[in-house]
């Protein structure tokens, strides 16, 4: 029945209820009884449907004083559900396109205050906050995200997460292919924008110096067993995949890879610049016995010199050019 056609002792009725609860109820809605003497808490063991006019508030509640801050008895609304085994407070809403205000909306205005805006405490065993983000039944919307943090800040982080974790990470990102095509989705997305940003893209580090002995960066394409790139704590950089498949692609057609035990390979070739000499460059001595060999660029060859039981031995090789611009003058050893 609509309260515009409520009867006379409907209305009583309602009033009755109102007042026992401190309230009274008129055309302009539901506000608090200010009365000069100290209010004495009511019970009310009925249930109260509150319909007011349209455009007003169903329930204004406007403590005259301070309230406790105490977490568990404390607040201007306090709503003790432990008798209860249902929710203890249900927002619900059926309103379609028309829609004009938020279903829950929480503002503190006054930017002196200290305080969080929201505290949430769960000492259970389920999920201290818990999201579900089904919009259209999950056809989506290109602006409709499930959790939108926004922060204007510049002195302290949009998001701070802290965990203790054993076995699992302190954030972990999971992508469900969607029933479409998912080939331009990132599990994490990061963008860096603002004409000259210096803003780092991943940073691994703290303040205080503590060192992680686990890895800096473990990649796997799979589950354990399918690395595919490593950097350890020590600063090692680890390719674990072999052959040609895998290791380091240069400008998408020079590659490096393992091909064997202990053997770099390239399915291209590799160009060194041998050192150029000065005019009056003075080679090093020849080496003693035993010692290394020493290779050198003389009159557009490659010469390799080393020791054999007191002989110095000499093999060159032809350049295919007269070699570096400065070459030495002196004549190739027999």
């Amino acid at each position: 029945m609509n309260s515009s056609h409520r009867t006379y002792s409907e209305q009583r009725t309602r009033r009755s209820l109102l007042t026992k609860a401190g309230l009274v109820a008129g055309g302009v809605g539901v506000t608090l009884l200010h009365g000069s003497e100290r209010a004495v808490a009511q019970t009310v063991a009925e249930t109260m449907d509150i319909a007011p006019p349209p455009d007003n508030q169903a329930l204004r509640l406007r403590p005259s004083g301070n309230v406790p801050p105490s977490v568990s008895v404390g607040g201007a609304f306090n709503l003790d559900n432990t008798a209860s085994t249902g929710a203890g407070a249900v927002l619900y809403s059926n309103q379609g396109a028309g829609a004009l205000g938020r279903l829950l909306v929480v503002n503190q205005a006054n930017p002196d205050n200290p305080q969080h805006a929201v505290r949430i405490q769960n000492s259970g065993i389920a999920h201290a906050v818990s999201i579900f983000h089904d919009p259209a039944g999950g056809a989506g919307d290109a602006t409709a995200e499930a959790l939108d943090v926004v922060s204007t800040n510049p002195l302290d982080s949009t998001l701070g997460i802290r965990g203790c974790e054993q076995g699992r990470g302190t954030v972990k990102i999971t992508h469900s292919k969607p029933t479409g095509a998912d080939d331009n989705a990132a599990a994490l997305s990061i963008a860096l924008i603002g004409a000259g940003t210096g803003c780092q893209g991943i940073f691994i580090g703290n303040s205080t110096g503590d060192q992680t002995t686990g890895s800096l960066i473990d990649v796997r394409n799979g589950g354990p067993g399918n690395e595919r790139l490593v950097l350890t704590a020590d600063g090692g950089l680890q390719l674990p995949v072999q052959g040609p498949g895998a290791g380091v692609v240069i400008g998408s057609d020079a590659n490096l890879y393992r091909s064997a035990p202990s053997l770099l390979a390239t399915d291209g070739g590799i160009q060194a610049n041998i050192v150029q000499l000065p005019p009056q460059a003075t080679l090093p001595e020849a080496p003693e016995t035993g010692q290394q060999a020493r290779l050198y660029v003389s009159t557009g060859k490659l010469v390799i010199e080393w020791s054999d039981n007191g002989r110095v031995l000499y093999t060159t090789l032809s350049l295919d050019s007269l070699g570096p611009k400065y070459m030495r003058t002196t004549p190739t050893p027999p």
